[in-house]
């Protein structure tokens, strides 16, 4: 997995974790490994990474799965992978977060700063393509959160702005001060 984090000094950190040494630690045999990017917990505790293993050892609680009819070993009890917890990679603390311009996780995953908010843009680029298609992703910032907010209130009257916020990955003070930007007429023009 590859994060990359850019600072508004101008430095970049371009992390590598290798999921298979972040596991149980040594001597445990480790058939898979599972990371989750805990952006969940992003405002409360800044970046973090936790690891998970399955395990391959097996021993007299080790869970069993018989194979069913057509599978491979038939009627035969196989020992199940058990997840067990790895470790904790905490890449960047809650009172670093002023200091982030960007995050990005493999390329996909994308925290960006607009303003003085941190924006989940993967959530805001999905929900841009949903409600105002691609003619939607060429607009300035402002303009978007406007439309948005806009086409989402008709299609959801008992929607508040904060649940419209949060599932555009928006901070719900810096999404009303987009929009009262845009109401006063300094939507990118």
């Amino acid at each position: 997995m590859e994060i990359v984090i850019e600072w508004r000094d101008g430095l970049v950190e371009v992390v590598n974790v290798s999921e298979a040494e972040a596991g149980l630690g040594p001597g445990a045999r480790t058939a898979a490994m599972m990371s989750r990017v805990r952006l969940d917990l992003f405002e409360e505790e800044g970046l973090r990474v936790d690891f998970w293993g399955y395990s391959a050892l097996r021993d007299r609680t080790t869970p069993l799965t018989r194979m069913g009819a057509g599978d491979l070993g038939e009627g035969m009890d196989i020992p199940d992978l058990n997840l067990e917890p790895g470790r904790v990679l905490h890449l960047i603390g809650a009172d670093q977060l002023d200091d982030v311009v960007s995050i990005t996780v493999d390329r996909r995953w994308r925290i960006r700063r607009y303003g003085d908010a941190l924006v989940d843009e993967t959530k805001l680029d999905a929900q841009t393509l949903y409600w105002l298609g691609m003619e939607g992703m060429a607009l300035p910032i402002v303009q978007r959160v406007a439309l948005l907010d806009e086409r989402i209130r008709h299609a959801h009257r008992d929607w508040d702005g904060e649940a419209i916020a949060g599932l555009c990955g928006f901070p719900y003070p810096a999404w009303e001060r987009l929009l009262r930007d845009e109401a006063a007429g300094a939507g990118g023009r």
